[in-house]
């Protein structure tokens, strides 16, 4: 999450999460030296109608005040495009859209969504290994090492952007 807030940095951003935890997002405003105001967290359910309904207030209260609208995940993204589709908004010439995880369906809206996806293969592998190792570890040789691996996502680039 922090790397795609540095990529849209220089933009207005408002980010619709599933949680009021936004300390990634702050370290990366801090970061760059920006004011808590770059971007504007809003905390939605996990419901495509519960992002419609926000994304239509937001867009009543708000309209011009921000460039690009970051999305919990793609689910949500979809409830969003339908209320700024439905208020004329043209994407991404007005506002841009990006959600995350790149379900299958992301490839085929109008327009495309563009999205993060996640390395889910090398996340699988990787906790595979990890659990295989600490399985094959005898008691006498102690507790099992603490690791972090760090796994990028790709920003797969549609027509939402």
């Amino acid at each position: 999450m922090r790397s795609l807030i540095e990529e849209l940095i220089a933009l207005k951003v408002s980010m619709i999460n599933k949680s009021s935890d936004t300390s990634g997002s702050k370290l990366a405003i801090q970061k760059h030296g920006l004011s808590s105001d770059s971007l504007r967290i809003m905390v939605c359910e996990e419901t495509i109608k519960c992002c419609y309904d926000l994304v239509k207030q937001i867009l009543h209260e708000e309209k011009g005040k921000f460039d690009a609208l970051f999305l919990w995940d793609d689910r949500l993204a979809i409830g969003a495009l339908k209320a700024m589709l439905e208020d004329g908004i043209n994407i991404p010439q007005d506002i841009g859209i990006v959600g995350y995880d790149d379900i299958e369906i992301s490839e085929y809206l109008y327009p495309a969504l563009t999205t993060i996806r996640q390395p889910t293969y090398q996340i699988g592998a990787t906790a595979t290994r990890i659990l295989l190792d600490w399985l094959e570890l005898d008691e006498d040789e102690g507790e099992h090492e603490l690791q972090q691996i760090v796994l990028k996502p790709e920003l797969v680039v549609r027509e939402t952007t």
